[in-house]
């Protein structure tokens, strides 16, 4: 499986764990992670209506080694080909990570 990962991505992680005088978990404070080989495709679109506000949601879907250290709280910055040409910018949360047998796979979800 890891030969049909031809992308690479940037995974960020939080490494704020402090809660400020109220007891709220601080605002984030992303540093890089790790470059993490990956094969991404376009799960289609969602629209979200709330009351007056509508939003459209992008779905990515990423597969990625079993071995890599990913988790649902860390996030994508940047996914590029091999030769580091941009595929997709922004922040991506990382979703409904699961694990296949040679795999794991996950919805990377951005709201534009």
């Amino acid at each position: 499986m890891r030969s049909a990962m031809i992308y690479r991505a940037t995974v960020e992680r939080n490494t704020e764990t402090g809660v400020d005088s109220y007891g709220n978990p601080l605002p984030p404070d992303w540093d890089s992670h790790l470059t993490l080989p990956c094969r991404v495709y376009n799960d289609g679109k969602t629209m979200i209506v709330d009351g007056g506000k509508t939003a459209t949601v992008e779905v990515l879907r990423m597969s990625f080694p079993l071995d890599e250290d990913v988790t649902e709280d860390d996030r994508i910055t940047a996914i590029t080909d091999k030769k580091g040409t941009s595929l997709y910018s922004g922040n991506f949360e990382i979703k409904e990570k699961t694990r296949k047998y040679t795999h794991y796979e996950a919805d990377l979800k951005v709201v534009e």
